[in-house]
């Protein structure tokens, strides 16, 4: 089974770590060490809109920057996704946006698949 960690599952939900031990302990999610993935997407309109714009990334791939323009920080920062940025050799900044590759994570590869049960 996937999990995600808390670092993770805040960074995807936008909880604090109060509200993560709220949810549970109220029982609404189930610490195994780690979260299931799709339990998180059910629980929290954040994780499902963050986790839904990887879900399409990953069946076009294509136009990154269209399939999830508010959330690929997070999902960068969360580790199930790797933005390529290719820096200009004369002036040392990034290229732009249009150049940057995507490409999912082997963890954004699984969580993709778990969530392919309920998406």
């Amino acid at each position: 089974m996937t999990v995600l960690y808390r670092s993770q599952v805040r960074v995807l939900t936008g909880w604090d770590d109060v509200t993560l031990d709220r949810m549970v302990a109220t029982g609404e999610i189930v610490d195994r060490g780690g979260f299931d993935p799709v339990e998180i997407y059910l629980v929290s309109s954040e994780a499902r809109e963050a986790l839904g714009q990887l879900a399409d990334f990953a069946s076009h791939g294509d136009e990154w920057w269209r399939h999830f323009p508010s959330r690929w920080l997070g999902l960068e920062a969360a580790g199930l996704v790797e933005v390529l940025k290719p820096c200009d050799g004369l002036t040392g900044y990034w290229r732009d946006r249009e150049e940057w590759r995507v490409r999912l994570t082997p963890l954004g590869e699984d969580v993709v698949r778990e969530l392919s049960r309920v998406v």
